[in-house]
């Protein structure tokens, strides 16, 4: 009884012991060299992305790639260091985009290879200048519209003096774009427009850049290139086009670009007009909703700054449009700033000396502003209007003593 439970209890040992041995590994070629790839076809220059030269450390192809090399021959060139022994052969197998081929031996391909050897066994001759040819289609599955970003591995298998040795190039193929972005209100200025958008869609996504296309006339993906302008990438969430006409409209969409370069679907398209800051009053005067038009009226911060979707002038104008605006002494004191200061701002653009006397007198105002802000608008209207008086005092100052100075 005690031996067979010995013998039940090293057969189960045995059996985990082989359980838990790892597969060994198949050797890397010694001396083994990638010399370059290579395009052949008309039209098959290969973009550098896709790791042409012997040092490229990965090959890349995206979906612009996939459709434009489509029906090219990719030429591998490799080479070895030593010469092999005279019996050395290998092969040459490609997986399926996603797929693996079996490095163990010269004649086992797998389900996720290719049917086919790309070079079926051959003995090693020029070991210092060797080539074959790929299809383009094969390591990117054909279809470029997959919507999948995997892997492609071309795998070289050397057998010599009995002993099996591997080496895989690894082409990543990302056939997957970005989402399109989502634009929000864009911000119109004196003869520029800033475009503002946000991107929940890519959230998570590595190094996703983004361009802005405007025109004239309305556009789409199939005639953006024809009709749009596109302004260089860029990786915030806000861009600026500026030497607009102002009073003429412009239509404007984003689009997303991922690490690969694949680039998504544009944004709903959008349009708006640039207008003159300094024409605003004129406006405000005439509209039926007084003071309340997106972007316009805050003179003498917007004179100061230079924009008025700088970070402080918006938070005015947030105050304006939601405490201020709300209540009947909060209006007043708004009409009564519109009336006045027109010319100050004016002065203000002027001169830098003023735009920086200006923006480091609106501080405190801006500081108060966004404290104020968080309590009900009626007290922050009254709360505001008696302070108002020592930043705008300080505001008159500085532009009398830059005028001053000046004259």
């Amino acid at each position: 009884m005690k031996a067979c439970f010995q013998n039940l209890v090293f057969g189960s040992l045995l059996v985990l012991g082989l359980l838990l041995v790892p597969e060994p590994s198949i050797a890397k070629i010694n001396g083994f060299r990638l010399n370059g790839i290579e395009g052949l076809g008309d039209g098959c220059g290969l973009d550098n992305r896709i790791g042409k030269t012997s040092d490229a450390t990965e090959h890349v192809i995206n979906i612009e790639d996939c459709k434009k090399y489509s029906g090219c021959s990719l030429k591998i060139s490799w080479s070895l260091q030593n010469q092999p022994a005279s019996d050395a052969v290998h092969v040459v197998k490609v997986s399926k985009p996603g797929g693996a081929c079996s490095d163990t031996d010269l004649t086992t391909l797998g389900d996720s290879c290719l049917p086919t050897f790309a070079v079926s066994e051959s003995p090693i001759t020029a070991y210092t200048n060797m080539s074959f040819n790929v299809l383009f289609d094969e390591l990117t599955g054909g279809n470029c519209a997959a919507g999948t970003d995997l892997s492609t591995k071309v795998v070289i298998v050397i057998k010599e003096l009995g002993a099996i040795a591997a080496e895989s190039i690894l082409f990543k193929v990302d056939l997957k774009a970005p989402l399109a972005p989502e634009l929000e209100e864009p911000i119109e200025g004196d003869s520029n427009v800033t475009v503002v958008w946000k991107d929940p869609a890519n959230e998570g996504e590595v190094d996703i850049k983004y361009h802005v296309y405007w025109a004239t006339e309305r556009f789409d993906d199939a005639t953006k290139k024809a009709i749009a302008k596109r302004e260089p990438a860029v990786t915030g969430r806000s861009y600026q086009v500026g030497s607009l006409e102002n009073g003429k409209e412009y239509w404007f969409a984003v689009s997303a670009v991922d690490v690969n370069g694949n680039e998504g679907p544009l944004s709903p398209v959008t349009s708006t007009m640039p207008i003159e800051v300094l024409d605003f009053f004129e406006a405000y005067r005439t509209g039926s909703e007084v003071g309340r038009e997106e972007g316009g009226f805050c003179f003498i911060a917007t004179a100061a700054y230079g924009s008025y979707s700088a970070p402080d002038v918006w938070m005015l104008r947030r105050f304006r449009d939601e405490v201020l605006m709300t209540t009947s002494l909060g209006r007043a004191f708004v009409r009564t700033y519109y009336e006045v200061s027109p010319p100050i701002a004016k002065q203000i653009a002027g001169s830098e000396p003023a735009k920086a006397g200006v923006r480091l007198a609106l501080k405190p105002f801006v500081l108060m502003a966004s404290l104020l802000l968080k309590v009900p608008s009626v007290l922050g209207s009254a709360v505001l209007v008696f302070m108002l008086l020592l930043p705008a005092a300080a505001t008159v100052m500085v532009v009398r003593r830059v005028i001053r100075r000046r004259s």
